[in-house]
């Protein structure tokens, strides 16, 4: 087919749908807030968590040289 009409309505729809995202209410936003900053919190925690292992793994290496 040369003339594709559905794919003009999808994205028509894609459209109609940033629109409608764009108008979230109050409390929608705010509980996206909570969400991005809750999941924040638990990144960070996690690079700490990971931090701290590879400064462990680190000391071992450089003071207890007799184990590896």
């Amino acid at each position: 087919m040369i003339c594709e009409p559905e794919s003009g309505i999808k994205n028509f729809g894609r459209a109609a749908g940033l629109v409608r995202h764009q108008k979230m209410s109050e409390t929608q936003l705010d509980q996206r807030r909570l969400m991005i900053e809750e999941r924040r919190t638990y990144e960070r925690e996690q690079l700490r968590r990971l931090l701290f292992y590879v400064e462990i793994k680190y000391w071992q290496v450089t003071h207890c040289r007799s184990i590896y």
